[in-house]
């Protein structure tokens, strides 16, 4: 469970999670998952807006291809990153679905970032 306190004057959270946490033994830690959504239901219920960044779609489209060499251009990591993606948000998904959440995905571009005075 987090520590309540460090969030108690946030109105928006932002949670970062390493593909370290997602994958487990080449396959997605769904246990582990199933664990974080509680803590942020919490969070939702204590009025919170979060935001969930995930890493992970890499080394998932990696498994999924079948591709074991640790080093891959740009392009197979993009290919890869493709594939994982969507394995990823099924996984989210489903995971959320059974505790009776939503979720869904924002695909940001280069712009995103660089404009911050643009309106939503």
């Amino acid at each position: 469970m987090i520590k309540y306190s460090l969030t108690n004057k946030s109105e928006k959270i932002v949670i970062k999670i390493g593909s370290s946490l997602l994958i487990n033994q080449n396959r997605f830690n769904l246990s582990w998952l199933s664990s974080f959504i509680d803590d942020v239901i919490f969070l939702i219920k204590k009025k919170k807006k979060i935001i969930i960044v995930a890493s992970g779609a890499v080394s998932l489209g990696k498994k999924y291809l079948n591709i074991n060499k640790k080093k891959i251009s740009i392009e197979m990591k993009q290919a890869c990153a493709a594939c994982g993606q969507v394995i990823l948000m099924k996984n989210f998904m489903k995971s959320f679905e059974k505790k009776k959440k939503k979720v869904a995905q924002i695909l940001l571009t280069f712009s995103d970032t660089e404009d911050r005075k643009k309106k939503p």
